[in-house]
This record gives C-alpha cells, structure tokens and sequence, in this order.
C-alpha cells in the first residue's frame, strides 16, 4: 500500500506573493500588474463595416454657426461669447454725420470755392506765377489776362512778381514792372515780355547809370559806351505840371526822366502825377 497522498487545492499550503506579506521575506522584484487580458477582462472591437461617427460640434453646411462649446482649463473662468464688432459700420455712419455737418456749418463755402476755382481753368490770374507770360483779354468777364506760353504770339507781358497782400504801390519798385493787377492772393507785378530787369530804369538810383535812345532809357554801366547820364537824384510821386522844374535844385543838372506806371485795367490811383522824375547829368 502506497503512503504518497496529492494534496488537494484545500490542503495545499498556502503561497502569498503580495509584497509585505507578513511570513515573506522582502524582494527586490517589481510587482507585475496584470494586464486586461491576463486579468481576464476583454474589449469589444468596433465593427469594420460601420462608419466613424461625425463629431457632435460641426456646423450643418448652410447653416449658421454655432457658438462655441469648448470648456476653459480647469481652475480658469469660462469667459462669455465674444460680440460681433461694429467698428466699420460706426464709422461709417459717423463719417456720413461729418460730412453733413460740414456742409451745413461752413463747408458750402468751401465746396463752392473749389467748384469756383476749377471752373476758372489753369490759364486764370489766380493761378499765375513770376515767370509766367500773359495776354490780354479785355473782353474776359472773369480774368483780364490769361496765362499763355512765352513763345505765344499774343504773349505781351511776363509776370515778375506776385505780391500777397500787395497793392499797386508793392510793384513800383520790382525792376522792369510797368503795370500790375490784383488777383485772389494779392498783386501781380508784370512788364513787357522782353523785358530785362537787369536794366530796368525803374529802379535807378543815385549813382547809376543810364543810355538813352529816343524817349527809352536802361541802366547800363558806366563804363559802357552806351553810358550817356549818371543819375543825380530820384524824385518820387511828382505832379506832372512840376515834372520840368522838380530838378531845379538839383545842381548840374542838365535833363530829366520821367518814368510813370503803366495801365492798369482798375484804373490808375495816381492818374495827374508822376512815379519817378531822375535829375541827370552829364557822364
């Protein structure tokens, strides 16, 4: 009779393999967590044929978008929907506003002085400058002279000067100016168009020198052959029945120049007198 006996799961002595388990000594062994299919749990596999589902959050097609659904990190407040801006649509109604303001308080002056002034054309008076030449147009209702090029045939005057705030006086002593006019910023100094403001006799002066030939005198200098008379004395604003005896007291005197402003479509303010008188003697 055989005395070896198989212990039974009952009799087996028990084998704890949890660490710290009171009657096991301690291993240096890490302890192998089972995984799902060891610990007997298994997972369902997602049908091959059935399409992945569409996420929740998108839109329909045409339709309008919605608001937002994503949660803020945790520890952090939800913030509340973003307004749409109106930025552009305020300023725009903001801009028409200014517009009618300007117009109610002020601005049909200044729209009507800008249809005025680009009605007139770039030939008008207003728009000339020194160097310009100009014709006379006596018939214009709107500019006496217009503005031509130089080489034009009714090109009679070339502007010397434009004074702002001038008046007639302001061209008397601009070399080679013989008449002037007034334009929207002032006076306008103008003289023949071949004109030499280097010679002008206008301008002459105690000292100078001039040529004479016939009743038109320049100023030369006075080693030029030309040089005729020196310049004794300059008179200003001479009444024209004094211009023969204005230079009397002017010793060695032998001639005089009157020199008169040209005319001048507003009328001459100085009509019965003289600009300049030049006591002259000989060279």
């Amino acid at each position: 009779m055989s005395t070896d006996q198989t212990a039974s799961p009952a009799d087996a002595p028990r084998t704890d393999t949890t660490p710290g388990a009171a009657d096991d000594p301690p291993t240096d062994e890490p302890t192998k967590k089972p995984t799902g299919a060891e610990a007997g749990v298994t997972q369902a596999a997602a049908p091959a044929d059935e399409p992945a589902p569409e996420p929740a959050d998108q839109p329909p097609a045409d339709g309008p978008e919605p608001e937002s659904t994503e949660l803020p990190p945790a520890g952090e407040p939800a913030q509340p929907p973003k307004k749409k801006r109106v930025f552009w649509t305020v300023a725009g109604v903001l801009g028409a506003v200014l517009v009618v303001m300007v117009l109610i308080g002020g601005g049909k002056d200044l729209l009507g002085s800008f249809l005025s002034d680009l009605a007139k054309g770039t030939d008008h008076i207003d728009k000339v400058v020194v160097g310009d030449c100009l014709k006379e147009t006596p018939r214009d209702g709107t500019s006496p002279y217009r503005i031509v090029g130089c080489d034009d045939a009714a090109a009679t005057y070339k502007t010397l000067a434009v004074v702002k705030g001038g008046t007639r006086g302001s061209c008397i002593n601009v070399a080679g100016a013989n008449r002037s006019i007034t334009n929207s910023t002032g006076t306008v100094c103008m003289g023949p168009k071949d004109v030499d403001p280097a010679r002008a006799v206008n301008v002459a002066k105690e000292g100078d020198c001039l040529g004479v030939v016939g009743d038109d005198a320049q100023r030369v200098d006075c080693s030029d052959t030309d040089a005729r008379y020196v310049v004794l004395a300059r008179l200003s604003d001479v009444l024209k029945s004094d211009v023969e005896r204005a230079c009397a007291t002017v010793p060695a005197t032998v001639s005089t120049y009157a020199w008169d402003w040209g005319a001048d479509p507003s009328g001459n303010p100085a009509a019965g007198r003289v600009d300049v008188v030049l006591c002259l003697g000989e060279k």
